[in-house]
């Protein structure tokens, strides 16, 4: 068996593929499958994918005939066939640095209560140059960091997707079997819920490197959805489950509210919309 599965899910991002996947076959970590999957595209994804069909550490090259209108669908379809102890989503528009699997998997193997372990990233463009904006919110300094189950959601998840963006997560599988197939029916939201789900399977790692690439592009589905109706019903789904949980204090609640409200009034919408939305959270959680 792989000691680590790494998924790569494509959906149209044929100019960055062949980068990225070089990016994982080249890692200095080889004890690894890799598993290639594309979502019917129409840009020549798939013949570009073939040429790497039979690289040896390629176990798996699947393609759908129908596109199934969701990045997640093929995050668990990949998931299912995944072999490996530890698991990798490395998304087919990102890129790595060489060292990042055998940072992660050594993290991993330190920590065993950890359900996943997460690095920084740099976040790029679509010619690979580098962006000012940063996600991470700490300095680079290499050093290792335990969020107990819990404290991770209070602390991070509680208020947003802290995890944003899967290819800078290496997570455990066993951790992810116990967890409820919910996140793949969703289209916008489904890495929140899905980070959630792991956290409250486990401890989680936070390693303060720039091990990944995340690249910021007009295509990415996030930004197509930003501000949409259906983002916002997964948003209220999500907040919904997170403040049923016991150990969310009722006051943390009321403060996710309030984040919650100024979130939908920054929104850059139409004022019709905007007063659509307010009206929608009120009704669904309670929020005036």
């Amino acid at each position: 068996m792989p000691k680590v599965s790494v998924i790569v899910p494509n959906y149209n991002y044929r100019r960055y593929l062949a980068r990225r996947i070089d990016s994982i076959i080249t890692q200095t970590y080889q004890d690894v499958e890799i598993i290639l999957l594309d979502d019917s595209s129409t840009d020549g994804s798939q013949e570009l994918l073939r040429q790497y069909e039979t690289h040896p550490l390629v176990s798996k090259a699947l393609f759908n005939r129908k596109n199934s209108g969701s990045p997640f669908a093929q995050w668990a379809r990949g998931l299912a066939l995944a072999k490996g102890e530890y698991i990798w989503i490395a998304e087919s528009d990102d890129d790595c640095k060489s060292n990042f699997l055998e940072i992660m998997v050594k993290v991993l193997d330190e920590h065993p209560t950890a359900a996943f372990a997460a690095s920084g990233s740099l976040l790029v463009d679509e010619a690979e140059l580098p962006l000012a904006k940063d996600y991470d919110g700490w300095k680079e300094d290499g050093s290792i960091h335990l969020y107990h189950s819990k404290s991770y959601i209070k602390q991070k998840l509680l208020w947003h997707n802290t995890v944003y963006n899967a290819s800078m997560v290496l997570f455990r599988r066993a951790a992810y079997e116990k967890i409820r197939p919910d996140f793949s029916k969703m289209r916008y939201c489904a890495d929140w819920l899905f980070w959630i789900e792991m956290a409250l399977r486990g401890d989680v790692v936070e390693v303060r490197r720039k091990l990944n690439y995340f690249r910021q592009h007009q295509k990415r589905v996030t930004v197509q959805s930003n501000g949409t109706k259906a983002q916002l019903h997964e948003k209220i789904t999500i907040a919904s489950f997170l403040w049923r949980l016991l150990f969310i204090s009722s006051y943390k609640v009321h403060l996710a509210k309030g984040a919650f409200y100024k979130e939908i009034k920054r929104l850059h919408a139409t004022k019709e919309q905007r007063k659509e939305y307010l009206q929608l959270i009120s009704k669904e959680l309670g929020i005036k």
